[in-house]
């Protein structure tokens, strides 16, 4: 994508039309507090610093927007209007573990889409042998043989 600071309208206009027509996978990235006790974040009290898409069609051409780093963030008005785009689509938008993303979208005021799809549920539905390792690190590991960065 490039530099995120630098995002066109015309690369939000074409990233926007693509997110109503084409299925994409999604995923927040917060900070914050972790759970006490936990490894997971409380997200009642966390904040979006990200956001990634990437659209099925091209897997290999997925991209991250920053939001709330240090420095490099997408234009507030891009960021906005990409995520009420991811908001209100009607495709199939891929995400492990809809409840947390869901709710770190709904901190800013977005909600999640209608048509919105949960790996981590099929996960629990298909998977009885996971042993309880439904993490998508975890997953990807044991069933696509797939090492996934930190």
């Amino acid at each position: 994508m490039g530099n995120p600071e630098r995002l066109s309208q015309q690369t939000v206009d074409r990233i926007v039309e693509k997110i109503h027509s084409t299925p994409f996978a999604f995923d927040t990235e917060s900070d914050g507090p972790n759970l006490l006790g936990k490894k997971m974040l409380n997200v009642y009290h966390s904040r979006l610093v990200g956001f990634s898409i990437c659209f099925l069609d091209k897997p290999s051409e997925g991209f991250y927007i920053p939001v709330a780093h240090e420095a490099g963030n997408a234009p507030l008005w891009a960021s906005m209007r990409i995520l009420r785009a991811v908001q209100e689509t009607k495709v199939q938008v891929w995400a492990h573990n809809w409840k947390h993303d869901g709710k770190v979208l709904a901190l800013e005021k977005f909600g999640v889409p209608i048509n919105c799809c949960d790996s981590l549920i099929l996960m629990w539905l298909l998977c009885y042998d996971a042993n309880g390792r439904f993490g998508l690190k975890d997953l990807a590991r044991k069933y696509l043989d797939i090492e996934m960065t930190p």
